[in-house]
């Protein structure tokens, strides 16, 4: 059929006449290059040449295109092809950054979205419609430990085979704008090598307040907690309040023999659990104390850590604390050498977020009775900003979800929107095959859960304000109960995580094959999605950039031209304009063929 079509493809342009055979070859080089190899692929390069319809010079420029197109593109199905795989993805407010791997290793970042304060790092202020690749490149030898987006900024941890880590910020938080002379720090951003060797590393940031930590354990197995940003609380933990340009060193732990567990972070404090030499865990927090969320019995703000006192039963010892980064309110797990389990929670209570049945704020870790009563097991315990959620486990092996605190926009799934002081058992609309996975409540006003059954099929379910379309429901009203989001996934699918920013989300999936794909939905005005064009999209929709093992790109009707899905690619080979070559990079915009970016 391929042939058929070729040869009367030829019979045609043969049939023309001389004028207007030039005025279709003249059109022909105008074009992006792409589509130059694309219709060379499908007519075959032979064929087109043998008719001899242009100059020695055209035919030498034509064979150049052909041979670019080749560089990065498979003929074969006519499709742009891609080795790279999605390793990384950070959401922020309403910008995001991804960490692509090659086969050989190789690693870059890509970003869209908003980008006023140059936070994409690709070397302008406009917005960027679709991922594209960062100015920003990994040194050789090394690797990246992590990327986070946050709301006008970006942090990448990197770190060799030595232990050799560094830190950087692009471009540095509004309130990091001095130079301290303690690292390279410069409008364009942070730059910070650590003094130690890191075998391994955690890092958590704070998009909201602005704040990070960094902990590291060296070659010598010894711990070191390192943090930087906004410190008007004393949040960071290095005994004053003064805010931090670059990695500055929390020494209250290895001064004092802790070996930290868990750290967390509320909006403007910090919770640590910590082992001392004893093997005794204990509760350190610092930051932020005006609802008493430090639990230290008054209302002071700290700026280092300090020890936490619990009314711990005999025989029992803290497993796990919580908390969420939009919080001001905390919780505790202790268990006790039989499998008994308590829970103790305190800080901010004005929406009943705690659980106790009253809107005192409590700065003291009070056990919760209602959960030492259920005899039940804690499979998860998450945090809204003022609500909160436990899934629990009866001895029967049924499990159920629990809900509490802020209720005005539904986001508790109880079907109406009251106030709840106590854990209220939430009715949900699926059959006990399926299991929860994961609940995310980091926003004020919906949640999500991810549900499977034994046969590995996924489902999402969502409930409370769907204003911007963030439930991915096709009506923007207010869910007061869960709702299914409509994702047609393929089958035996795998969920691998769902990420929120402030105005969309992605779910990253995995099929049967292993090939990974985004799907994304939410407000898009500021072309947070990357899709090539800032319309809503109320529900999810497959995001083709990264998809390992299919076409890079996808046609949407007009919006989305084919040259503006394969810019990114040819931002390395030379981009043709009649008979003029030039250098496109993420610098330079061909005006002619991306004037809609």
């Amino acid at each position: 059929m391929l042939c058929l079509l070729r040869k009367c493809f030829a019979k045609v342009i043969d049939s023309l006449s001389v004028a207007s055979k030039k005025k279709y070859f003249k059109f022909f080089f105008k074009l992006p290059v792409v589509l130059q190899g694309q219709i060379a692929s499908f007519i075959g390069a032979e064929d087109l040449l043998n008719l001899r319809l242009i100059s020695k010079a055209a035919n030498h420029l034509f064979l150049q295109r052909l041979q670019y197109y080749k560089k990065f593109t498979r003929l074969k199905n006519l499709a742009v092809k891609t080795n790279n795989i999605l390793i990384g993805l950070s959401v922020g407010s309403k910008h995001n950054v991804a960490v692509l791997q090659n086969d050989l290793g190789e690693q870059s970042i890509y970003s869209w979205g908003v980008n006023e304060r140059g936070q994409l790092g690709v070397g302008h202020k406009e917005p960027v419609k679709i991922p594209t690749v960062m100015d920003w490149r990994v040194k050789p030898g090394f690797a990246i430990v992590r990327v986070i987006a946050g709301i006008s900024s970006n942090i990448m941890l990197i770190a060799n085979n030595y232990g050799v880590t560094e830190v950087f910020q692009n471009p540095i938080p509004l309130l990091c704008r001095a130079n301290d002379g303690a690292a390279n720090i410069s409008s364009k951003g942070m730059h910070y090598i650590f003094k130690e060797q890191f075998i391994d590393l955690k890092i958590i940031h704070n998009k909201n307040t602005n704040y990070s930590f960094i902990l590291g354990v060296n070659l010598q197995g010894m711990q070191s907690l390192y943090a930087w940003g906004a410190n008007s609380s004393g949040q960071l933990g290095v005994k004053d309040d003064f805010d931090k340009y670059c990695p500055t060193e929390v020494s209250y732990f290895k001064e004092n023999n802790l070996k930290i567990i868990k750290i967390k972070m509320g909006r403007s404090h910090t919770i640590a659990l910590t082992e001392n030499l004893n093997g005794l865990k204990q509760i350190y927090a610092w930051g932020n104390n005006n609802s008493g969320q430090l639990g230290l019995g008054h209302n002071h703000s700290c700026n280092v850590p300090t020890y936490v006192p619990v009314d711990l039963l005999d025989n029992f010892e803290i497993i796990e604390v919580y908390s969420n980064k939009n919080a001001e309110h905390n919780f505790l797990l202790a268990r006790s050498k039989i499998g008994a389990e308590f829970l103790y929670a305190w800080g901010g209570n004005d929406c009943g977020q705690l659980g106790f049945g009253n809107i005192d704020d409590c700065n003291v870790p009070r056990l919760l009775y209602w959960f030492a009563l259920t005899d039940t097991s804690l499979i998860q315990l998450v945090l809204g900003c003022v609500h909160s959620f436990a899934l629990l486990k009866y001895k029967s092996g049924a499990e159920v979800l629990y809900g509490w605190g802020h209720n005005d926009k539904g986001q508790l799934g109880l079907g109406h929107i009251d106030e709840c002081w106590v854990p209220t058992m939430i009715d949900l609309p699926f059959s006990d095959d399926f299991k929860i996975t994961k609940i995310l409540a980091t926003s004020w006003q919906h949640t999500f859960i991810i549900i499977k059954n034994k046969d590995d099929k996924y489902k999402i379910y969502g409930w409370g304000s769907n204003e911007e379309h963030l439930l991915g429901t096709p009506f923007n009203m207010v869910y007061y109960k869960p709702v299914e989001v409509e994702l047609n996934l393929p089958p035996k699918c795998k969920v691998i995580t769902l990420v929120m920013g402030s105005y969309h989300g992605f779910i990253w999936i995995e099929n049967e094959a292993g090939e990974q794909q985004l799907y994304g939905w939410g407000n898009n005005q500021k072309n947070q999605l990357g899709i090539g064009f800032n319309a809503f999209q109320n529900t999810p929709h497959p995001f083709y950039f990264f998809t390992h093992g299919r076409a890079l790109y996808k046609l949407i009707d007009k919006y989305f031209p084919f040259e503006q899905a394969c810019r990114p690619l040819l931002s390395q080979y030379e981009h043709s304009i009649g008979n003029k070559m030039e250098k496109l990079d993420n610098k330079v915009i061909c005006k002619k063929y991306y004037n809609t970016m």
